[in-house]
């Protein structure tokens, strides 16, 4: 079977979106298949930025993207997945222990 990648950038980009949320919606601990995702991203799917917060980005840091990267932006900015982060306060051995979801990752 022959992979078609396409040619076309935003096309490329929704090609990989669909393809990496079929993987991650396979259950790693009731497939039988050989290559599975791994038990974190189970379920994932991606979350792209709206035009307006890309645009409040690139005002707060007086930047601009090109039209490619307000795409990318757009379809595979980050994950909805949240990583658990603890750690405390300051150095103080009783100081508050903080909690911080954040993401796994974020392309971009």
């Amino acid at each position: 079977m022959k992979l078609e990648i396409p040619e076309d950038y935003i096309a490329f980009l929704y090609w990989v979106k669909e393809r990496t949320e079929n993987f991650w919606s396979i259950n790693p601990e009731h497939s039988e298949a050989d290559f599975v995702c791994e038990k974190w991203i189970y379920g994932a799917k991606w979350i792209g930025l709206s035009d307006e917060e890309i645009d409040a980005i690139e005002h707060r840091y007086n930047i601009s993207f090109t039209p490619e990267y307000r795409q990318f932006l757009k379809i595979l900015h980050t994950i909805d997945k949240k990583d658990t982060i603890e750690y405390k306060s300051s150095v103080d051995k009783d100081a508050e222990i903080k909690i911080e979801h954040i993401p796994f990752f974020i392309i971009g």
